[in-house]
C-alpha cells in the first residue's frame, strides 16, 4: 500500500498523483507543496544526497551499503477481523531481508486466523514478501523509490527552512 507524499497516511487504492508524488486525496494534493519544491531542486543537490544514501551506511545497523528502499508485507487475524499493512524501509539488503522473513513468519502463524479473508489474503502476504526476498532491489543503482524519497525529503527541508526564515528566529 502506498502512504501519501504529504499526510504520510496508507492509500489503500486510488488516491491522486501529480509526477513522482502521490497523495490520498485531492485536499492533500493541494496544500502540499513538496511536488513543486520538489521538482525545482538543482539535479546535482539531488544526486549527491542519493548517492551519498545509497553508497552510505545502513541506517538500521549501520553495517555497509548499499542501502535502498525494501518493503515488507504483514497481515494477522483476529476471529472476525483481518488487518494487512505493508512498511517501506531504507537499509542494506541484509537488515531489508531480515524484515521480510520476520514478517512472512509472522504472517504464516497470525495470518489465518479469519475466514474467508486470513485464508485468501495471508498466501498473498507471504507470497510478496517471499517474491520481495527472491528479487530484491538492483543494488548497483538507486531505485526510483530511493530517488522519490531523497527528493520528498530535501523538498521538506526546504520548506521548513523557508518557513524559518519567514518568520525569523524565535
Amino acid at each position: 500500500m502506498a502512504n501519501c507524499d504529504h499526510c504520510d497516511c496508507g492509500i489503500p487504492f486510488g488516491g491522486t498523483r501529480d509526477g513522482e508524488f502521490r497523495y490520498c486525496n485531492f485536499q492533500c494534493h493541494e496544500s502540499s507543496n513538496l511536488y513543486q519544491v520538489g521538482s525545482k531542486l538543482p539535479d546535482e543537490l539531488v544526486k549527491r544526497h542519493l548517492t551519498e544514501l545509497h553508497q552510505g551506511r545502513c541506517p538500521k545497523c549501520n553495517g555497509p551499503g548499499p542501502v535502498d528502499i525494501h518493503k515488507s508485507y504483514i497481515i494477522w487475524s483476529v476471529i472476525v477481523m483481518t488487518f494487512i499493512r505493508s512498511r517501506t524501509e531504507v537499509c542494506c539488503q541484509r537488515c531489508g531481508f531480515k524484515s521480510k522473513f520476520r514478517r512472512l513468519l509472522f504472517s504464516g502463524i497470525a495470518g489465518w486466523w479469519c475466514f474467508p479473508f486470513g485464508w485468501i489474503l495471508t498466501p498473498v502476504q507471504i507470497y510478496r514478501n517471499l517474491a520481495s526476498m527472491i528479487m530484491p532491489p538492483e543494488m548497483t543503482r538507486p531505485s526510483s523509490e530511493l530517488r522519490m524519497f531523497v527528493v520528498r525529503n530535501l523538498a521538506i527541508q526546504e520548506i521548513e527552512a523557508s518557513s524559518q526564515q519567514q518568520t525569523g528566529p524565535d
